[in-house]
C-alpha cells in the first residue's frame, strides 16, 4: 500500500510498451508479421519465421492481459493506508508492553479479562463461599459430635481396662481418667484429650505429665500399650521402658507376669 503509486506507474509503463501505445511491442510485432507474410508469398523458406512471429504475438497478448488485470486490481487509498499504519503502530506498542508476539498479547488479554471478571463477580463469589462454608461447617459439627460421643464411650472402657492393668503392676490404687474438652477444629475432630491420673487415694486426678514419676509413667505407658495392642502377630517386637521396675520390689509375682506377657518376646535383644 505504501508503494502503490510506484507500482502503478511501472505497471502502466510496461502495459503501454507491450500493448497500449502506437509503437508497442505487440503493434510492431504484428507489423513485422504482416511484412513476413507478404515475403512468404514470394519465398516459402520464411514460413518458420512467420510461425515464430505468430507465437510471439500470442505471448505478448497474454502478457498484456496480465498487466491489464493487475492494474485494475490496484487501488490507491490513502485513508486505508493510514488506518493500517496506525494499527501496525498500535501492535508494536502492545508487543513492547505485553509480549513479543500476537499470541502472547492475546494470552495476556485473556488473563486480564479473567481477573476483571473475578473482580466484577466478587460479591457473588463471596456469597457462594459463605453458603459453602456454612454447609461444610454443619457437616463438620455433625461428624465431630459423633466422634466425640464415640470417644467418650471408648474412654470409659479404656479407663477401666487401664486401671485393671495398673493393679497388676503394683498401682492398684491409681485412678486413671480420660478427659475430653472442646478444642479448635482440626482434621482429628474438635476434642482436646488428656490423660489424668491420681496415684494416691483421695487426690484429684491431674494431668499425667505433672503428677506421675518416671517409673509410674513407664508403667502407665505399659498398661496403655497392653490395652491398645492390636492383634498379635508372629513378628517379634521390643519395647524399652526407663525405670519400669522402679518401686516393684513389693509387687507380687503376677505383676511381673502381666508385664512380661503384654508383648511377644523378642528373639534377640542387645543392650
Amino acid at each position: 500500500m505504501q508503494n502503490v503509486q510506484r507500482i502503478e506507474e511501472a505497471a502502466s509503463t510496461a502495459y503501454a510498451a507491450l500493448y497500449d501505445s502506437p509503437e508497442s511491442a505487440l503493434s510492431l510485432t504484428r507489423a513485422a508479421a504482416k511484412r513476413v507474410e507478404e515475403l512468404c508469398r514470394i519465398d516459402s523458406s520464411l514460413e518458420g519465421l512467420r510461425e515464430h512471429l505468430k507465437a510471439a504475438d500470442l505471448s505478448l497478448q497474454e502478457a498484456s492481459y496480465g498487466l491489464r488485470d493487475y492494474l485494475s486490481g490496484l487501488e490507491a487509498n490513502p485513508g486505508r493506508l493510514e488506518e493500517v499504519e496506525t494499527r501496525l503502530a498500535a501492535l508494536d506498542r502492545l508487543k513492547r508492553k505485553y509480549g513479543a508476539s500476537i499470541a502472547e498479547i492475546l494470552a495476556f488479554l485473556g488473563e486480564a479479562r479473567g481477573r476483571i471478571e473475578a473482580v466484577e463477580h466478587a460479591g457473588e463469589r463471596i456469597e457462594e463461599l459463605r453458603r459453602s462454608r456454612k454447609r461444610l461447617a454443619a457437616e463438620y459439627e455433625k461428624l465431630a459430635a459423633e466422634l466425640t460421643a464415640r470417644r467418650a464411650a471408648t474412654a470409659r472402657k479404656l479407663e477401666k481396662r487401664v486401671e485393671a492393668e495398673l493393679a497388676q503392676l503394683a498401682m492398684e490404687r491409681t485412678v486413671f481418667r480420660v478427659a475430653l474438652a472442646p478444642a479448635e477444629w482440626s482434621a482429628e475432630g474438635a476434642d482436646a484429650i488428656a490423660f489424668l491420673v491420681s496415684p494416691n487415694v483421695g487426690e484429684e486426678p491431674r494431668p499425667l505429665e505433672r503428677v506421675a514419676s518416671g517409673g509410674e509413667v513407664s508403667r502407665i505407658a505399659l498398661a496403655l500399650k497392653t490395652c491398645l495392642a492390636g492383634p498379635r502377630t508372629t513378628v517379634p517386637r521390643t519395647l524399652v521402658f526407663d525405670e519400669v521396675d522402679a518401686g516393684w520390689a513389693a509387687a507380687p509375682p503376677r505383676a511381673w507376669a502381666a508385664a512380661s506377657s503384654a508383648w511377644p518376646r523378642p528373639t534377640r535383644c542387645s543392650a
